[in-house]
């Protein structure tokens, strides 16, 4: 969305001042209104880019007898589709479903499912994320993702009662503190001791409303 200050520098009221956005020289939408005489007025345009990378756009109005001044230029970069790679021993449909519904999102992601076995031969570097569904991770792995998490990259790791060593030395060493293996039942059920309601995975999660 971009906002755009035009201003009527004339004695006169100019109807019907049509305001042009452009994308790498194609016109994408348009806005008109009037402009009263020495007025300033605000237009707002939106429009989706069609592609990734640099874009330069131009905020143009129609023709006048003054063209010098018609035309501002600015630009802006569009990051290309997150890259997130998901480790899992075993077909998980729950996690599967869930990634994939971003994908019909309007901030879709480019997801890569190898399992774990295959990961060795992955280069964390060429991915925005790394989720790890469930246990089997090697020792030389969990280092790899250390460092991974070191140079800047995001992992997701669930916990698996089957292998909890080297998760457990992995979540040690980047400062995430011990973990444990609980059993709860009805009777005694597990309750959050406290929560980041503002965090963005419980978006719409809670009632506002409620105490």
């Amino acid at each position: 969305e971009v906002e755009a200050y035009i201003r009527n520098g004339s004695k006169n009221p100019i109807n019907d001042v049509v305001v042009n956005l452009s994308f790498d020289g194609k016109s994408v939408a348009q806005r008109s209104s009037d402009i009263g005489a020495g007025e300033t007025k605000s237009f707002l345009i939106s429009a989706a880019p069609n592609k990734t990378g640099p874009i330069k756009a131009c905020i143009e109005v129609e023709s006048d007898i003054q063209e010098y001044d018609n035309k501002r230029f600015f630009g802006f970069n569009i990051p290309p589709k997150p890259r997130i790679l998901v480790a899992s021993e075993n077909d998980n449909l729950f996690i599967k479903s869930a990634l994939r519904s971003l994908e019909d999102t309007d901030k879709p992601v480019n997801l890569i499912f190898r399992s774990i076995s295959q990961i060795s031969s992955e280069d964390f570097n060429a991915y925005d994320a790394v989720i790890l569904v469930d246990g089997g991770v090697s020792k030389n792995d969990y280092n790899r993702l250390s460092q991974y998490i070191l140079e800047g990259g995001s992992v997701l790791a669930f916990a698996d009662d089957k292998e909890q060593v080297n998760l457990a030395d992995f979540l040690r060493s980047n400062g995430v503190g011990e973990i444990k293996q609980s059993k709860f039942s009805n009777i005694e059920p597990a309750a959050f001791g406290n929560i980041d309601r503002e965090h963005p995975i419980f978006e719409g999660v809670f009632d506002e409303k409620a105490s």
